[in-house]
């Protein structure tokens, strides 16, 4: 909701919200309070020269009695200075406190104007002078002064000059006439300034105010941004467009705690890698060549950009992530991720599939894991070692499934399709022997697996297929040879019998 700040006579109407409204009225207060000392000291002067100038023309006890009254008047002003300057500034108005200055402005206007009527000297002409000086000269302060606050400055100068200008009227000689013309003119000229002036106050106060809203949209922005760097798990660091360090979060300087005192604005990249490097060299008994070449190559990949580099930082165990680009203004953005661990399990996985890979190749079959997909295609993932000299690679994948099964006996399909069925269904291990053939050749093999239902709806088998060719082959020929033994004993047996019924018959 939009108030209005008016003063017809000087100021004219202005619009403001209420929040500025509260804020130049807060500025007001501050301000007259701030001249208390001079509303004090001047008029408390001013009386002096007054007193002395009317001594012994005017009643001595008139003049004592507005002695005292414009003395009371700018002591209280200078106390309430003198009390208000020790305390903290007021945070708020109070209700009426305005008002109740602008009514103070009246009366010491009218106590001032007053010895227009009461000191007039008809006879005198210097006397009158002084009195229009005096006078206007204080109009001229109070407008240049309290412009700010017009209650109080239309309130102060109007009574104060309109009794003088009655006065020099009522005389009306040429003289008075033209010097009552005169102290209306200056007057209405210093409130019309005074008009210009209030207006700049006001344009001045709606300024700081906008600017004090807009550093406040700043330091609230500043304080989000911050926030937001510090909780950021990564490393995050600020070059400017010179390479000159700007800002980091808390994470970056756990990560680079032994050189976290470098991390002042201002100080060159360079000159933070190299005594980085330094450090480490002289604390691990690195070689100084080393580090050089290792600070080289990183200060010239700082500033190269592309895409994220996985270095391990010299003189330590330590690998790094560091993504690096450029800002709009030619600064630099650095997110550091620690990827130590990732690499030690990295390496670990390594060397486990390297095991993994010796153990399937001493063993006497072929590993493999088979996956069964929702719509019923089969594929094979894995295939520890060549199948009978054929690549592996040639039954891996969509594709690779249906040449594997090219190769299965056709009497022994529909069996090995109706073992895999039923062990996907029912999960159970899958055990069968079958035939293969390839190259002319027959190979007997035994495949031992076990299923497992992944959450995607996959069935996956990993097991064990056993060449048992020699076993079989072996065992053929031994029923082949004990075949042969039991024709021959039986042939024996005849022989003996036949030799032994001619015995008889002979």
């Amino acid at each position: 909701m939009a108030l209005t700040l008016t003063n017809p006579a000087i100021a004219g109407s202005l619009d403001v919200s209420a929040a500025e409204r509260a804020e130049i009225e807060l500025s007001q207060v501050q301000a007259f309070r701030q001249q208390l000392a001079v509303l004090g000291a001047a008029p408390f002067v001013n009386a002096v020269l007054v007193a002395v100038v009317f001594f012994g023309r005017v009643e001595n006890w008139l003049l004592a009695i507005w002695l005292a009254a414009v003395w009371f008047a700018a002591i209280r002003c200078l106390v309430s200075w003198r009390r208000h300057r020790a305390r903290p500034p007021i945070a708020a108005v109070k209700p009426g406190q305005i008002e109740r200055i602008g009514r103070s402005g009246w009366i010491a206007g009218a106590l001032w104007g007053s010895i227009g009527i009461l000191f007039f000297q008809p006879d005198s002409l210097p006397h009158q002078l002084f009195l229009v000086f005096v006078l206007g000269g204080m109009a001229a302060g109070a407008t240049a002064g309290l412009s700010f606050l017009p209650v109080l400055s239309i309130g102060y100068v109007v009574p104060l000059v309109v009794p003088l200008c009655v006065r020099l009227a009522v005389e009306a000689t040429p003289i008075e006439l033209a010097m009552g013309a005169m102290l209306s003119v200056f007057a209405a000229t210093l409130l019309f300034m005074g008009r210009a002036n209030y207006r700049a106050f006001i344009a001045a106060q709606r300024t700081r105010l906008h600017v004090a809203a807009l550093a406040a949209q700043v330091e609230q922005s500043r304080a989000k941004l911050t926030d937001a760097i510090e909780s950021i798990p990564d490393a995050f660091v600020l070059y400017d467009a010179d390479d000159r360090f700007v800002l980091c979060n808390r994470r970056f300087r756990e990560i680079y705690h032994h050189i976290s005192d470098l991390f002042t604005p201002g100080r060159p990249f360079a000159e933070i890698a190299r005594e980085g490097a330094r450090r480490l060299a002289a604390a691990r008994g690195g070689s100084p060549a080393d580090a050089a070449q290792w600070i080289e190559s990183r200060i010239k990949r700082h500033r190269a950009g592309g895409e994220p580099i996985e270095t391990q930082v010299w003189g330590t165990d330590r690998w790094m992530r560091i993504a690096e680009r450029t800002t709009a203004d030619g600064g630099l953005v650095g997110v550091h991720t620690d990827i130590t661990e990732r690499k030690k399990a990295e390496e670990a996985i390594r060397e486990s599939e390297r095991r993994m890979r010796d153990v399937a190749g001493n063993l006497p079959g072929i590993m493999f894991r088979r996956v069964l997909k929702p719509g019923g295609k089969v594929e094979f993932e894995y295939l520890s070692r060549e199948i009978y000299g054929r690549d592996p690679g040639q039954f891996l994948g969509g594709t690779g499934a249906p040449r594997f099964f090219d190769h299965l006996h056709p009497d022994d399909r529909a069996a090995y399709f109706a073992a895999a069925k039923k062990s996907a269904e029912t999960l159970t291990p899958m055990e069968i022997g079958y035939r293969w053939l390839m190259d002319d050749q027959t190979r007997w093999i035994r495949s031992r697996a076990t299923p497992r239902r992944m959450p995607n709806g996959d069935v996956v088998w990993d097991g064990v297929a056993i060449d048992e060719t020699d076993r079989v082959l072996a065992e053929e020929r031994i029923r082949a040879h004990e075949a042969e033994i039991a024709h021959l004993l039986r042939l024996n047996t005849m022989g003996e019998m036949a030799a032994a019924l001619a015995h008889q018959l002979n």
